[in-house]
């Protein structure tokens, strides 16, 4: 059965150097359906840098990221971008664990986000600070991600602490470029 879909043109539209054919359009679902095991590429970098002027700004293979933050009592906030992607199908497996213990402050938060390149901010995962007593979360998911466009960063931010406050977190992402 052949049915017509706009959106697979547009799609392969978002790979470099794909060439658009009479029934790319067409999305055929055969009579019988098969597994499909989704393979990403195969991982280039483990924490990816890109210095200054060198290559492409974008990471266009997949990649793994771990990141462990400690913070006791006063400690500023801030926010670290883990890798700039290029556009395309990205899946994306992040493993999360925070800890907090302190001033309990609901506007306070650490997380890991994606960013648009208009700046738009996005939280994958957030874990608020917002108790007195000792406080441990742990998060597995698996994100699917199709970008239009380069320039999607992927972060993480923790907020400011005060005396007598204890943050840590770790994050591991394992990001794979399926298209």
């Amino acid at each position: 059965m052949k049915i017509p879909n706009p959106r697979l043109v547009r799609l392969a539209g978002l790979t470099r150097g794909a060439i658009i054919e009479q029934g790319d359009a067409e999305l055929v679902v055969p009579p019988y359906l098969q597994p499909v095991v989704r393979l990403g590429a195969p991982v280039d970098k483990s924490n990816p840098t890109l210095p200054i002027g060198a290559g492409p700004p974008f990471q266009e293979e997949s990649f793994l990221y771990s990141t462990a933050v400690a913070q006791v009592g006063v400690n500023a906030g801030g926010s670290f971008d883990a890798a700039t992607l290029a556009r395309g199908s990205w899946e994306m497996d992040f493993h999360a664990v925070f800890f907090f213990v302190g001033t309990g402050n609901g506007l306070n938060q650490s997380l890991v986000y994606i960013i648009d390149p208009d700046g738009g901010i996005f939280g994958l995962i957030i874990f608020q600070h917002f108790t007195i007593n000792a406080m441990v979360a742990s998060r597995m998911s698996a994100v699917p991600l199709i970008f239009q466009r380069d320039g999607f960063r992927l972060g993480h931010s923790r907020s400011a602490t005060v005396a007598g406050d204890v943050l840590g977190f770790n994050v591991s992402i394992v990001a794979r470029r399926t298209m």
